[in-house]
């Protein structure tokens, strides 16, 4: 597996070896940090190919800051598509691959969507992964012990043979202000195993915060406080796109 991010934006590759199938991944040249700005290119099919499976996930979307005795809803994961094109006319197209880069460090309460993976060129329509949900945050939210309060919406996909919605974040309030309060991060579908439960992004007034967003598409955490002081809110991860071909 080799990464295209220093090959500009022209890759090719000729086959000179019977052993399939050769598999490359596009992703942004910082991945699993704020400072992700994703990564776009064009592929030019090497002959003898006949069959090329697309996979691919969005950005995740950015949680909400903290600046008051607050807590909320991380941001969601990106979604997820997959597609195969088949066919002897495979040679010679040009594919545009775009994996998307992380949503970026929000300063509101209300925090970032997610940012778009997309491929086109032969065979594919509408092929793309849009970016998880914006996390949120709001003051003196806590009207009982241990409820939870979730984001609205998902992420969705479209133009592959499955396409899988990003889920969203949440939230399991205290009675304690923000103090040991437990976020929900999701991870994206079909990457890596389980969201990541536990403490915000950063805390005031007790408990551990996660520093990243699990790569790539996860969601990043909103910032949790039981002070004046803010917290400032974790980044979505960046997307990714992997071509599998041969």
């Amino acid at each position: 597996m080799s990464d295209l991010r220093s090959l500009g934006f022209t890759a090719t590759r000729t086959i000179t070896t019977t052993n399939f199938p050769t598999e490359f991944v596009v992703k942004g040249p910082a991945a699993g940090n704020a400072l992700d700005g994703g990564c776009c290119c064009q592929w030019t099919v090497p002959a003898g190919t006949t069959w090329i499976t697309f996979e691919m996930w969005g950005g995740g979307g950015t949680g909400g800051v903290s600046c008051c005795c607050s807590f909320g809803p991380s941001g969601g994961s990106g979604a997820y598509s997959i597609k195969t094109v088949c066919g002897t006319a495979l040679a010679g197209c040009q594919y545009t691959i775009c994996a998307a880069g992380s949503s970026g460090c929000s300063q509101s309460t209300a925090g970032c969507t997610g940012f778009t993976s997309y491929v086109t060129g032969y065979g594919l329509t509408n092929f793309c992964a849009a970016g998880g949900g914006q996390g949120c945050t709001w003051c003196w939210g806590f009207g009982g012990a241990y409820n939870c309060q979730t984001q609205y919406c998902c992420s969705c996909a479209n133009g592959g043979d499955l396409n899988i919605p990003g889920p969203r974040g949440e939230a399991i309030q205290t009675q304690f202000c923000g103090m040991q309060g437990q976020g929900y991060a999701p991870t994206a579908p079909a990457a890596q195993s389980g969201p990541m439960v536990g403490g915000h992004h950063c805390q005031w007034g007790g408990g551990l915060g996660w520093p990243c967003a699990a790569f790539p598409g996860g969601g990043g955490h909103s910032g949790i406080a039981s002070a004046n002081s803010c917290c400032y809110a974790a980044p979505g991860a960046g997307g990714m796109v992997s071509i599998t071909y041969g």
